[in-house]
């Protein structure tokens, strides 16, 4: 992990984000984005290098089948690729965004540029959590997953050992560990210390900085990659800062 990389004011970021939404309404890349690089971060256990910002999808994606619902989400993930970025964050339980976000993919002829990285969400047992991760290659049109995460701790060691085979076996390429409940960081910790593990995804932001005096500098000791919930608390965080404190602030994530 370089320090001295580049970070983004809140300035930036909101500038980058109403250029985006002007390039979506004039069906072309934005300016700015014309000789964008994109900040990269390394995975830790392999080397791999991923752009720092993903695009999650626990609302956004969760949309029927018509076009007037899918249009814009298939542009913005035209968009997002094009502008270099390639994480996608699903799970078999937001709803249909897992299926909708295939789906998209595929019509846009990026299911195989995409970093998919999915969960093993509310499975209460070995045989349904690789059900799980069967009908999300299905979705996305592979028989390969990325990053498999087993969400919120549910029935860790059972899903973890799962993974591990499947990992062996080339059919994931990371595994991880996923919580959104600051009440299993200390569960987080017993993990990361006692676990191999690719990735840990926790809260992370200017108002939830829980994870910054221990899960963080662990993580990194553990060469563990970091995928950060909620980095601006929902929008919360715009109003509530002065800009100031996005200069040196947590990243939209981070490996």
């Amino acid at each position: 992990m370089d320090r001295k990389s580049r970070t983004l004011t809140r300035r930036d970021v909101l500038k980058l984000g109403l250029g985006a939404g002007a390039g979506v309404m004039l069906g072309r890349l934005p300016l700015f984005a014309q000789s964008a690089t994109p900040i990269l971060r390394t995975i830790p256990s392999s080397g791999e290098k991923l752009p720092a910002i993903g695009l999650g999808s626990a609302r956004t994606f969760n949309v029927g089948s018509s076009d007037e619902e899918r249009a814009p989400l298939k542009e913005v993930l035209r968009l997002f690729a094009e502008l270099g970025g390639t994480l996608f964050d699903t799970a078999p339980t937001y709803g249909r965004s897992e299926a909708v976000a295939g789906d998209l993919a595929a019509e846009l002829g990026l299911q195989d540029k995409i970093f998919w990285a999915t969960k093993i969400s509310r499975a209460g047992d070995r045989q349904a959590g690789i059900k799980q991760m069967e009908t999300s290659m299905e979705r996305f049109r592979s028989d390969h997953i990325e990053l498999e995460q087993v969400h919120n701790l549910g029935l860790t060691n059972t899903h973890l050992a799962t993974l591990r085979e499947w990992k062996k076996a080339g059919r994931v390429s990371y595994l991880g560990i996923t919580t959104s409940s600051l009440r299993q960081f200390d569960e987080v910790e017993k993990l990361l210390k006692n676990e191999t593990l690719d990735f840990v995804q926790l809260n992370y932001s200017l108002g939830t900085r829980q994870a910054e005096n221990r899960l963080l500098p662990l993580a990194q000791d553990r060469g563990v990659a970091v995928l950060v919930n909620r980095p601006f608390e929902g929008d919360a965080c715009s109003g509530r800062y002065p800009a100031r404190a996005f200069r040196n602030g947590p990243r939209s994530s981070r490996l």
